[in-house]
């Protein structure tokens, strides 16, 4: 994993880290950037500023609160240039959003000149476009790009988003912790709003151009913004630097990992828990949450782990999980991946009406294939006859 200061091209860099230890509840006026370019943000009107929430993401670990209502940071008058004249831009971020949030739109980040279109990073949370995100903002329709996955799917979770505006190419694209969930192509960027390469104005986060509406209501822990197009590579490894700050990975021994998003859930259903990562992820087994499903045709879960350092050792990797099954004629295979790629599986056909704790011990050789320790997911598929 990379800190965002090691990739080139760097144009923003706010950290989340650079403000623990503030008392909580602290009116945020100013957040320093750790770029080179030396952009701090600023909100000079106390009752626009947003507030430091100091346990936001753990103990001693906090974020930037933007309540819903008229709390944004400037982004301009800083001497920062962050979009004049670059081929395309990549923004990651690390944030939440509110449960109880109710705006049908919450601008994340906006890069507005000032008209028409007025959006560059939102989250959209009414109507068609219900818990996805938008892109849109210099040279860009800020009325043509959604992601609309499920109702909630990452509402009230943290989450590493990556919004990719490729302006020479004309590509769009928007990944969900480390998913890809949008890609548009051919776009023309000059369906609203001015052509020109000019600077951003009326910059913001966590409001419209204007700063009147459309706020964000959640958390901010970190954001970075390149004034290119990042190779894959390099994005993954920003990513993998924010999921560990975010999940507070542990030393490289006696780590634990446990579920922190959800990939992939059709066909399952959660019981006792706001969604599937979150039955699945306590350290002590607990069965009065959890994930089943009962039509197993075309059916797959799969959980994210939270990210873990290289232990550098290829013995003492342990898997372990609790199934049940009812009836007689039932498979469901496990496996370990990493990312797309399948490291270890483990097949049961012998499963009870009760849960069953069932650990698995990697070969040295399933150790060994693992290369990316920031990339670990659960898949389960289960098959009925």
């Amino acid at each position: 994993m990379a800190d965002p200061t090691t990739i080139s091209d760097l144009g923003l860099y706010l950290a989340g880290a650079s403000l623990d230890g503030t008392a909580n509840g602290t009116a945020v006026a100013a957040w320093a950037d750790l770029s080179t370019n030396g952009a701090t943000v600023t909100q000079a009107t106390a009752a626009n500023q947003p507030t430091w929430d100091a346990s936001a993401v753990s103990t001693g670990k906090g974020a930037v609160r933007f309540s819903g209502t008229a709390q944004w940071l400037n982004l301009l008058g800083t001497g920062l240039n962050i979009a004049n004249g670059v081929p395309g831009m990549t923004i990651i971020v690390a944030c939440k959003d509110a449960a109880s949030a109710t705006s049908a739109v919450r601008n994340l980040l906006n890069l507005s000149r000032g008209g028409t279109p007025v959006d560059a990073l939102a989250r959209v949370t009414t109507g068609i476009n219900v818990g996805g995100y938008r892109v849109g903002g210099r040279r860009q329709d800020a009325d043509s790009l959604y992601n609309a996955p499920a109702a909630g799917t990452l509402t009230a979770e943290w989450v590493i988003l990556r919004y990719v505006l490729d302006f020479t190419n004309r590509n769009v694209a928007v990944w969900a912790n480390g998913v890809q969930v949008l890609t548009v192509t051919g776009t023309a960027f000059a369906t609203g709003g001015s052509t020109s390469a000019a600077d951003s104005a009326n910059g913001n986060i966590g409001a419209n151009a204007a700063a009147t509406a459309e706020f964000w209501n959640g958390w901010v822990r970190s954001l970075a913004s390149y004034k290119r197009v990042l190779t894959d590579t390099e994005a993954a490894s920003v990513e993998a630097h924010f999921t560990a700050d975010i999940s507070g990975a542990a030393a490289p021994t006696g780590q634990t990992l446990a579920p922190s998003a959800d990939i992939t859930t059709t066909g399952w259903a959660t019981t006792g828990a706001a969604s599937p990562f979150a039955a699945l992820d306590e350290a002590t087994a607990s069965d009065t949450d959890y994930v089943s499903v009962s039509n197993p045709s075309g059916s797959v879960l799969e959980v994210k782990f939270a990210a873990a350092t290289d232990p550098a050792s290829n013995t003492g990797h342990q898997v372990r999980y609790r199934l049940r099954a009812t009836g007689t004629s039932h498979s469901v295979r496990v496996s370990l991946m990493q990312g797309g790629t399948e490291r270890a599986f483990w097949t049961h056909t012998n499963l009870t009406a009760d849960f069953q704790t069932i650990t698995q011990t990697l070969t040295a050789a399933q150790a060994d294939s693992i290369t990316d320790y920031g990339d670990l997911r659960l898949r389960v598929t289960a098959t009925a006859s």
